[in-house]
């Protein structure tokens, strides 16, 4: 399958696995190359970008957590394949069932025998879960926001693992990003992840529904990132790129004033919406600043 085509109950099996093997490896906490290759890996051979396999383990994060993260959007075969190997009335996952569907699965879409077992076998012989579930439902105090809590998970393998439940949206949010905009900024072009951010359309503050919403992100290098969140650079619901009339005189910022960000077709493009919300907030700054 390409990008822009629906999803199969094949895919999405595929897909569930890498979710489960991130969770059981703990690499939202620690970062492990082999999980992230094992993305990379699976998006060749389903002939999808890396940022779509993002974006589609965002949507079970989202069913498994009952809407209370992950990305929006849900299909129906997301939501079959979870109740498929998830009993939600005693809250456990086969797992030798599921590692029979990823074999399946991967039997079907001619994905390697190797690639198969690798996320077979991490799934069934690891002994802890990190699993991400914003707990908002919980009030905490701002200074313990990032503080760890503990939940019961069963699987019926026999063995009770314990979910470490975590606040990181914002990680969680720069891996989506990034991986959409093939690792580089936007506007600029520049590729150093050490000098690349995750920025959000609508601020995270003021609009808690798009959190991790990977429509409501933009890749941008830490400079324009900085002129973005300030209103010295604009971005309409078209993707043209505005510079404030304060920083056309910097040859840097000047270069990039009228471009337009391309989208590719495999990429999910930002809303047009949240675009032009924050675009309004540019145009205020501008006005502001010249009279």
């Amino acid at each position: 399958m390409a990008d822009g085509e629906n999803w199969t109950e094949d895919e999405v099996t595929l897909a569930l696995g890498v979710y489960l093997l991130k969770l059981l490896k703990g690499t939202t906490s620690s970062k492990q190359e082999s999980d992230s290759d094992i993305s990379e890996q699976l998006a060749g051979r389903l002939n999808r970008t890396p940022g779509a396999v993002s974006f589609k383990v965002g949507n079970l994060k989202n069913v498994a957590t009952k809407g209370k993260q992950g990305l929006k959007n849900v299909g129906k075969t997301d939501r079959a394949v979870w109740n498929k190997y998830f009993d939600s009335a005693s809250s456990s996952l086969d797992i030798k069932a599921l590692a029979s569907g990823i074999r399946s699965a991967s039997q079907n879409l001619g994905i390697s025998r190797g690639l198969c077992e690798t996320i077979v076998n991490g799934i069934s012989q690891t002994n802890s879960i990190e699993f991400l579930q914003d707990p908002e439902d919980q009030p905490q105090p701002a200074s313990q926001s990032d503080t760890d809590k503990e939940q019961t998970f069963n699987v019926t393998d026999g063995k009770t693992y314990k979910i470490v439940v975590a606040r990181r949206k914002q990680s969680v949010f720069r891996k989506f990003i990034l991986g959409n905009f093939d690792g580089k900024c936007a506007i600029s072009g520049l590729d150093e992840p050490r000098l690349l951010e995750a920025a959000h359309i609508r601020p995270w503050s003021e609009f808690e529904e798009g959190r991790v919403d990977i429509r409501n992100g933009i890749a941008l290098n830490v400079l324009l990132h900085k002129a973005y969140d300030a209103n010295l650079l604009g971005i309409d619901e078209t993707l043209r790129v505005w510079i404030s009339p304060a920083l056309k005189k910097e040859p840097y910022f000047a270069a990039f004033d009228g471009k337009t960000i391309p989208i590719k077709q495999s990429q999910i493009a930002p809303l047009p919406e949240y675009l032009a919300k924050r675009f309004e907030e540019f145009q205020r700054a501008c006005s502001e600043k010249e009279s």
